[in-house]
């Protein structure tokens, strides 16, 4: 944590902003009640499922210009794609996903969702984990 930003390792499973069922159990709420972190705002989005690191600005200036380092290529993404199997070196996904389970965090091709633009490529493989980086096409 610094005066500008704070850096928060998000579960899986919890939302970054309340909404729906998940009013009051969400980073913000949680970091608010508990740390008394009032008026976060966020830089960058992480998906209810997706665990990671997640920036927030401590003020609306500090997160406007670390957004515009995310969307001016300064700072760059990384995912850690857990698989069982063999992962193919170079894959392509272009078929239209949605979360068909939230619960479990499975995803599943569905035909009426907007196909997404990901070509992730190896960067680190051990026996457990495959650490991916998206490439734009």
């Amino acid at each position: 944590m610094t005066e500008d930003l704070i850096a928060v390792d998000k579960p899986g499973s919890l939302p970054v902003h309340s909404g729906g069922r998940f009013r009051r159990n969400s980073l913000v709420a949680v970091l608010a009640k508990e740390h008394g972190l009032f008026d976060l705002h966020t830089v960058h989005r992480l998906d209810r499922l997706t665990s990671g690191l997640l920036l927030l600005g401590r003020n609306a200036a500090a997160a406007e210009r670390m957004r515009q380092e995310f969307e001016g290529g300064g700072v760059q993404k990384r995912y850690l794609a857990r698989v069982v199997g063999c992962f193919p070196a170079e894959l392509r996904v272009e078929q239209p996903l949605r979360v068909g389970n939230a619960r479990e965090a499975l995803v599943e091709v569905h035909p009426e969702v907007r196909p997404p633009s990901l070509r992730p490529r190896h960067l680190d493989v051990n026996k457990s984990a495959i650490s991916l980086k998206n490439r734009k096409k």
